[in-house]
């Protein structure tokens, strides 16, 4: 049985992904030295390097794909939020495969949900989401927004940043240290009862008890009604709201009939995905 054996002589090729291409991918490898080559397969599958790649859900059709007798071949149609692996085998005139080329990757990436691509009528406050990175853990996010297509940066101290992480106001203390505070108030009660009569105490006790109750509750419920939400910048700025650790970010304060830009840049140690970059336009 004739069989090709090692056609390809370096790595498979894969150009630059970027964020304005990044559902197609462009493959090149170096051509087989077999002189009987008829021509080439190209393979391809989601989240699993495991061969045989039996991958579905591009336009060009499922795995394999024919790629005639060239060195170089465009898939389109791949979705965000999904890991690729590629590979490639070369087949003579009575139909052999060889093996499979090395294994190359694309890598996973944000996958933008709400507000879609190009919505129109936004809004002026609300909620930001896109896919969460399935592994690993301790992923973190950063939204960049703006009016500015490219989305480019200002220098730093021009730039608008804002953690991710609750919008709060000066509160009183937290819930933690309450007990001390509640203790001050009780002993100055006490000194005011060694100057008052009991009757003039008992008339006093219950607006400040009241007012104590009250201060608890507010410091216990207000950081969590006001969690995760910003203020939009000016729109001649690019907005940067870093170190989300959920991927939904609630923004508030948008201009009203604006066309914005908005992506996601996930990290993981020292690893960064980008997601391709959407538009909205607020309504009135």
């Amino acid at each position: 049985m004739l069989k090709i054996s090692h056609p390809f002589l370096a790595a498979l090729l894969l150009f630059q992904w970027n964020a304005a291409s990044a559902s197609s991918v462009i493959l090149e490898w170096d051509p087989s030295t077999d002189s009987d080559l008829a021509g080439y397969n190209v393979y391809y599958q989601a989240d699993s390097s495991a061969i045989p790649f039996q991958g579905v859900g591009a336009t060009n059709g499922a795995a394999p794909i024919n790629g005639g007798n060239t060195t170089t071949y465009t898939i389109d149609g791949l979705e965000d939020d999904h890991v690729y692996y590629f590979a490639v085998t070369a087949y003579n005139s009575a139909g052999l495969e060889s093996v499979y080329s090395n294994i190359i990757s694309i890598p996973w990436r944000p996958a933008l949900q709400y507000p879609a691509n190009d919505q129109a009528e936004m809004p002026l406050e609300f909620d930001l989401v896109w896919r969460a990175f399935a592994a690993p853990a301790g992923t973190t996010y950063t939204v960049y927004y703006g009016t500015d297509p490219q989305l480019a940066l200002a220098p730093a101290s021009l730039t608008d940043t804002k953690k991710g992480g609750p919008e709060r106001p000066n509160l009183p203390p937290s819930i933690p240290v309450m007990p001390a505070a509640t203790l001050a108030v009780l002993l100055m009660l006490l000194g005011y009862a060694f100057r008052r009569d009991l009757q003039e105490l008992g008339k006093g006790l219950i607006p400040v008890s009241a007012a104590l109750l009250l201060t608890v509750s507010f410091v216990g419920c207000g950081p969590g009604l006001l969690a995760n939400k910003v203020h939009a910048t000016d729109p001649g700025t690019t907005g940067i709201i870093p170190e989300l650790r959920e991927p939904t970010v609630r923004v508030s304060d948008w201009q009203p009939n604006t066309k914005y830009y908005w992506k996601v840049v996930a990290h993981s140690g020292t690893d960064e995905f980008i997601s391709k970059t959407y538009s909205f336009t607020t309504g009135r």
